[in-house]
């Protein structure tokens, strides 16, 4: 497990013993805030345990390092990286691609592939999205590289809203390229979602593809666009509540799209594209219980919840391993584990706790502090 402390020190940890195996300390000058250039901008992943390579957002946001964590040495550089996305390395000489880099001022994606050479991964490929034949120029949009087979995905949603200008109409896409075919920029599917209107002003926040699912978390803009009163001309902005993110299942297979809601808080996706989990502590401030909860991607059901649902207020006792969920307004940062078997919950006293998803007979889930 890698966390970000500050802007400055990323600390690498062995979850097995719960120690601190390297610190690596990089220069970055963003700290992440909601809907901010580095809330999309992943700051931070794993690439490979057994060959102790990260991946860090560095400066900007705008350049990634490609760090040996045991050797604290930076391998390789790359920037103009305003989004980019990575898949865990599993050999060096499969189809599919281990890195992907969006480039905001020319509108380029470059995928790369892991080599066992002094860098770590070679250009494999460039998608020019200027040239692709889509309703519209994808910007900045989230990309989702497959573990399961050679794929990659993007979503973008509209600019926010703009004062004079009318609110945004059909500008929310995903795309999907098969990355081993680099004959030209031809997607391999293409999903337009705007039948859902709940999703007009939103942006994608979280995006994951698995076997031939593709799951992304999308929050709605603050203000809307609406027609002048009074006689004028143009629009004004006027600011709205935004009780729900929604939860975006795109089946690659049948080239259909649904969505549900969840609380628009902090929320994350397993990578097998099978949960979502959030937690929800509007409201204990003044007494409330709030929840974590965790829903099954495909039904939309609850499969897991803190507190249990059916206990009554007076019957909650604290729960050995679980006092982190004491006070949920504490609750940070919530991440599935690469292989989606964990929970880690971070808080804002900078404690990480690994809760074990366990499967049960049912269609529930347990989770167990490891």
């Amino acid at each position: 497990m890698a966390t970000k402390h500050g802007n400055n020190i990323i600390k690498v940890w062995s979850t097995a013993g719960g120690t601190v195996q390297q610190v690596i300390k990089i220069s970055s000058y963003t700290a992440a805030q909601s809907r901010s250039r580095e809330y999309l901008i992943r700051s931070h992943a794993i690439l490979s345990e057994p060959t102790n390579l990260i991946a860090v957002a560095t400066r900007f946001g705008r350049y990634i390092e490609i760090w040996n964590w045991a050797k604290k040495k930076c391998l390789q550089s790359i920037d103009n990286a305003d989004r980019w996305t990575s898949a865990q390395i599993e050999s060096y000489d499969g189809a599919l691609s281990s890195f992907a880099v969006y480039g905001g001022e020319k509108g380029l994606i470059d995928l790369y592939k892991a080599t066992p050479e002094k860098k770590p991964f070679v250009k494999t490929r460039t998608i020019n999205l200027n040239q692709v034949d889509l309703p519209f120029v994808p910007q900045y949009p989230e990309l989702a590289l497959s573990e399961t087979s050679p794929l990659l995905v993007i979503a973008a949603g509209p600019r926010p809203p703009r004062q004079g200008h009318p609110p945004p109409e059909k500008e929310t896409l995903l795309v999907a390229w098969e990355t081993n075919d680099s004959s030209s920029n031809k997607p391999h599917r293409v999903a337009r979602p705007w039948q859902h209107k709940e999703l007009d002003t939103a942006i994608p926040c979280d995006l994951v593809t698995y076997g031939s699912a593709v799951v992304s978390i999308w929050i709605p803009a603050s203000f809307r666009a609406v027609p002048a009163t009074n006689g004028g001309s143009g629009y004004n902005l006027s600011p709205v509540t935004v009780p729900y993110r929604y939860v975006l299942v795109w089946d690659l297979a049948a080239n259909s799209t649904r969505t549900f809601g969840i609380p628009n808080t902090t929320s994350c996706l397993s990578p097998d594209c099978r949960f979502v989990a959030y937690c929800h502590a509007t409201g204990t401030d003044i007494g409330a219980r709030g929840s974590i909860v965790i829903l099954d991607v495909m039904t939309g059901k609850e499969v897991w919840s803190w507190p249990d649902p059916e206990a009554l207020a007076i019957d909650y006792t604290p729960r050995p391993g679980f006092e982190q969920f004491d006070d949920l307004s504490r609750i940070s940062e919530l991440c599935f584990s690469a292989d989606g078997k964990f929970l880690n919950v971070g808080d804002l006293d900078g404690h990480v706790g690994m809760y074990e998803v366990r499967e049960t007979t049912g269609d529930r889930l347990q989770l167990h502090m490891i």
